[in-house]
């Protein structure tokens, strides 16, 4: 099911940007591929997210999800909401402003690789088999 859910949202994030015909082909290379880079560090994340909300259903594990915006013990759709929303929000800002866009890509990705990082520490895990 992990497979699954990280196949179809990896593909229809970045297919979203790819047909946006003012949008994603007309970025920098560099652009994109820092793009791409988000989206899978967003999806890795939020899978992370899902171990985390299974794992909680375990009375001796001790660790809780909390997220700012939705509190503890999110439920997955609205992790999926919130994560297709921001994404959706994220990238309209960033087609809008071309001159610091790299800048900003490579910012939130390191955000990400810090909180993917920092999630794994706490035992979080994904696995990709195919």
């Amino acid at each position: 099911m992990k497979r699954l859910t990280f196949l179809l949202i990896l593909a229809s994030s970045l297919t979203y940007a790819k047909d946006n015909p003012r949008g994603y082909e007309n970025w920098e290379f560099i652009d994109q591929r820092l793009w791409d880079s988000y989206i899978f560090l967003n999806t890795v994340d939020m899978l992370q997210t899902f171990d985390m909300i299974d794992k909680q259903k375990d009375p001796l594990y001790n660790t809780i999800e909390s997220n700012p915006l939705l509190g503890e013990r999110p439920k997955k759709i609205e992790v999926v909401a919130l994560k297709a929303a921001g994404t959706y929000l994220i990238y309209r800002i960033l087609d809008r402003r071309r001159g610091n866009r790299t800048l900003s890509l490579a910012f939130i990705n390191g955000v990400y690789v810090k909180t993917i990082a920092e999630n794994n520490q706490a035992g979080l895990t994904v696995e990709f088999r195919f």
